[in-house]
């Protein structure tokens, strides 16, 4: 099997005078999905869940992990106060940009309850930070 997706750019042609080209397609693995066209491919999204389908520290997101750590932390301590490194932070910005294209493609397909979730998760991660 052929790795280049020529075929599929194809035959999904890429306009840029349309504001967001997206539809929902069904994975391999019998989930739905979400694809977004963009200039030079296409990018493709969980429905639910962590947009990129990780878990990372086996939870659904950092942002879950480091909430978690926090309250862990501040348990555990009085005087000090948690504090996230600058990768922590990169992590949690690349995440939120996942969760951000993902809430852009579900207010195109009109999903507005999901639209509102992500939209709340981005806003507790800047909360967050």
């Amino acid at each position: 099997m052929s790795e280049d997706i020529k075929h599929l750019l194809d035959s999904w042609r890429y306009n840029p005078e349309d504001d967001l080209i997206v539809r929902y397609v069904r994975g391999e693995d019998r989930r739905t999905k979400i694809q977004m066209r963009i200039d030079l491919g296409v990018m493709q999204m969980e429905l639910d869940g962590n947009p990129a389908g990780d878990r990372p520290e086996g939870l659904e997101s950092y942002l879950e992990y480091y909430e978690i750590q926090r309250r862990q932390y501040e348990k555990s301590r009085v005087d000090d106060y948690f504090s996230l490194s600058s990768e922590d932070c990169k992590k949690l910005r690349r995440e939120a940009i996942r969760y951000y294209y993902r809430y852009l493609c579900l207010m195109k397909l009109e999903d507005y309850s999901r639209v509102v979730r992500d939209t709340q998760r981005n806003l507790r991660a800047f909360a967050f930070v």
